[in-house]
């Protein structure tokens, strides 16, 4: 008799713990698509505009060049691979993907890893000693 008491005390909580959503509080499903609303502060894009500075650095052969290879990291994806002359300043612009934190610069045999923090970041293509 116990057990039938406690099915039926179990199965009642189990029916008033249910409820229905209220559809009100729900925005109206559009038959179009003209008929769709966003809020004006949505982002459409899912990339985003970085400059890399490359900080031009003299040598004993002023015209000497190397090619610059920028990689999205983890991906290693390619972003942009151009020839050019170590003493120039640039800005390289690159449309980065939303979800990329880290790029890899390299340049000849100098490469480093940025952060993606902000709008821009600086290249120096000079080897980091390291203390040994």
């Amino acid at each position: 008799m116990k057990k039938f008491f406690l099915l039926i005390a179990m199965a009642l909580l189990i029916f008033l713990g249910c409820k229905k959503e209220n559809d009100s509080l729900l925005p109206p499903t559009p038959n179009e698509f003209k008929e769709l609303t966003v809020s004006p502060n949505f982002k459409w894009n899912t990339s985003k505009v970085f400059t890399l500075k490359f900080v031009g650095v003299t040598t004993s052969a002023p015209t000497s060049s190397g090619v610059l290879v920028i990689t999205s990291l983890p991906d290693n994806n390619e972003l942009l691979r151009i020839r050019h002359v170590m003493k120039d300043n640039k800005d390289f612009q690159l449309n980065l993907p939303g979800h990329v934190k880290q790029i890899r610069v390299r340049y000849g045999i100098v490469e480093k890893d940025l952060p993606v923090q902000g709008v821009s970041a600086s290249f120096i293509p000079v080897p980091e000693l390291k203390d040994e």
